[in-house]
């Protein structure tokens, strides 16, 4: 989970460095890839943690 996270916050890093990024598209990519994230952890992912 750690390799995601750091893959999430990489994608922000490389949005905000490149002047022609389109703020909305990485902003709702970032949102998306969190909320999957989030289920993840949530859901499935816990259950096999928990095993």
């Amino acid at each position: 989970m750690t390799d995601v996270m750091k893959a999430i916050l990489a994608e922000i890093r490389e949005g905000l460095e490149d002047e022609f990024c389109d703020r909305t598209y990485l902003l709702e990519s970032v949102e998306e890839q969190l909320a999957g994230l989030l289920e993840y952890c949530s859901g499935a992912g816990a259950e096999a943690v928990a095993k």
